[in-house]
């Protein structure tokens, strides 16, 4: 799924369970963030919400779970729940980066690479190569920040 959908799916469940929130949730949102997610969403795309179940137990995209905690920790959340989030927020971004780091270590990355490579006596082939696998690695934006900078960006215009 194009990365592009993936949000326009998110926005359209956000926006159809948010109709299940109480008032009070919904009164602490910006008129604009509302208008958004409207605009946004895809009335073709149907999400069936069961509310006797939690949000957890929802059949919803991690995307738009990404999106309510992220609401949740601007609108509806004191100064004690936002530092409790905060630092599950960070957590989770150290996780990830741990991750990232084990799975594209330079260390381990290319040592498979390297041993065949000694065997190679052209040293041209082994300065090209090196250089093309080097190209490929790509620094990723952890999926929080994606989502903190979308919403920033819709409230600065």
């Amino acid at each position: 799924m194009s990365n592009n959908m993936e949000y326009v799916q998110a926005y359209t469940e956000v926006y159809c369970l948010l109709k299940y929130f109480p008032k009070k949730y919904i009164n602490k949102l910006p008129n604009k963030l509302l208008t958004m997610l409207e605009e946004k969403s895809n009335e073709r795309y149907n999400i069936i919400v069961d509310p006797k179940k939690d949000l957890e137990s929802q059949n919803i995209s991690k995307k738009t779970k990404n999106v309510l905690a992220v609401l949740k920790y601007n609108y509806w959340s004191d100064d004690i729940e936002k530092e409790h989030l905060r630092k599950k927020f960070y957590e989770n971004e150290k996780i990830y980066k741990e991750e990232l780091y084990k799975k594209y270590n330079p260390d381990n990355l290319f040592a498979d690479r390297k041993k065949s490579l000694e065997t190679t006596e052209n040293t041209e082939n082994i300065e090209s190569s090196e250089n093309e696998n080097l190209a490929l690695i790509k620094h990723k934006e952890s999926f929080f920040s994606k989502i903190l900078n979308k919403i920033k960006q819709i409230f600065s215009r």
